[in-house]
């Protein structure tokens, strides 16, 4: 359960009851639901677990964002990973909001999340991963994804690199943050006069189905009598590139074993492109990072990009050819 998470059945406030309402425009005007949960609420996303409504008595997980979000999710639910022979979350459907939002409910995948230390999680994960990229290969223009290639992250460098570079005047930087910064803007600048060798790899190998965040807390495992099933959800960031970006946990012998009988693929290749999803996950969080620059207490995001400092600069020097 996410640390921001209501433990506990709650009488239903405003917000719950919107969901549960939701849910009952979809599955009936007499739905159950038992009790409600709240996991999540910001101004972009409400995450609600509604208790005792899907068939069997089970939970039903109630997310409300976007339209544009919401209806790109589901578009993954309903049009691609129905396709793949991968498991995911059940989808129960969605419906809008009537506020520029709109709710989309699926299976409570319940479970753990994915333990980076279980040598069973990650062999699973690995192999969950290579099944769908390579069953998805090959169908990315029918499939109808958004672009997810290197142009997409080379987009997350130049958008971080420009709004740094407008708040190393914030007054509430310190020396050290000041060289944090500066330090992100040096290897920014050297990726991106070096990006035509990205793209030049990125050429030579096959343009699949990439989740995009794979990582603890959106990938769910229930263990059973049949193994062990993995079940990703969070599709946001999901779209059609390389496979990099969800590869930088994953077990890369395995992971190559199975991918090299359908792709052209190198042992060697399989490393780089380990460093390289690494490069453009660092990318998005760099770029997503940066507008806290702008704010009056800056501590925990010059901790964050001290971080990704480090990590990218890692990167990229195994990255290299």
């Amino acid at each position: 359960m996410p640390e921001n998470a209501t433990l506990g059945v709650l009488e239903p406030g405003a917000a719950e009851s919107a969901a549960i309402g939701a849910w009952r425009s979809l599955a009936g005007n007499r739905a159950h639901v038992a009790g409600v949960e709240t996991l999540k609420e910001t101004s972009k996303t409400a995450v609600y677990r509604m208790l005792g409504v899907s068939p069997g008595g089970a939970s039903v997980i109630a997310k409300r964002r976007r339209n544009d979000a919401i209806d790109y999710e589901r578009h993954i639910y309903e049009n691609v990973l129905s396709v793949l022979p991968v498991s995911a979350p059940r989808y129960f459907g969605w419906c809008r909001a009537g506020d520029g939002k709109s709710w989309i409910f699926l299976e409570d995948s319940g479970g753990a999340e994915l333990d980076y230390q279980s040598p069973a999680h990650m062999t699973a994960a690995t192999k969950w991963l290579a099944a769908m990229h390579v069953t998805a290969s090959g169908r990315v223009d029918a499939l109808r994804l958004a672009d997810r290639g290197p142009f997409h992250y080379l987009r997350h460098l130049a958008s971080a690199a420009e709004t740094l570079g407008r708040h190393m005047a914030n007054p509430a930087l310190t020396a050290d943050d000041v060289r944090v910064l500066t330090d992100v803007l040096r290897l920014l600048g050297h990726l991106g006069d070096n990006w035509k060798t990205v793209e030049a790899f990125c050429a030579t190998l096959p343009a699949t189905f990439t989740h995009g965040d794979f990582v603890q807390k959106n990938v769910h495992v229930r263990e059973g009598s049949r193994g062990i099933v993995i079940l990703p959800f969070d599709w946001e960031t999901s779209g059609g590139g390389v496979s990099a970006p969800d590869l930088p946990r994953v077990d890369v012998d395995l992971y190559w074993s199975i991918v090299r009988d359908a792709w052209p693929v190198s042992r060697a290749d399989a490393s780089r492109m380990v460093s390289l999803g690494t490069m453009f996950r660092l990318l998005a969080a760099i770029s997503w990072e940066a507008p806290s620059f702008r704010a009056s207490w800056v501590k925990r995001a010059s901790m964050k990009m001290a971080l990704y400092r480090d990590r990218l600069a890692a990167a990229m020097e195994t990255w290299a050819p």
